[in-house]
């Protein structure tokens, strides 16, 4: 009964893991000497969809594209 019970959660874990629909990406930008640039804009597009997300870095060059389909 206790192997049963667990395959049960595990089926019921597994389904949620593949439902997942959006991801994140985030990086730093800098020139070619190593210094940051901030307030760059940044952009991913879904090249399947179109669908543009856009982003700016931080004052220490930092980004992060978040929900992204």
């Amino acid at each position: 009964m206790r192997f049963a019970t667990f395959g049960v959660v595990v089926g019921c874990l597994s389904g949620a893991a593949f439902d997942q629909t959006g991801g994140t990406i985030t990086g730093v930008i800098s020139d070619p000497t190593g210094a940051v640039v901030p307030d760059a804009p940044v952009q991913a597009k879904n090249i399947e969809t179109g669908v543009i997300v856009t982003a700016a870095t931080s004052a220490t060059g930092n980004y992060t594209l978040n929900e992204l389909p």
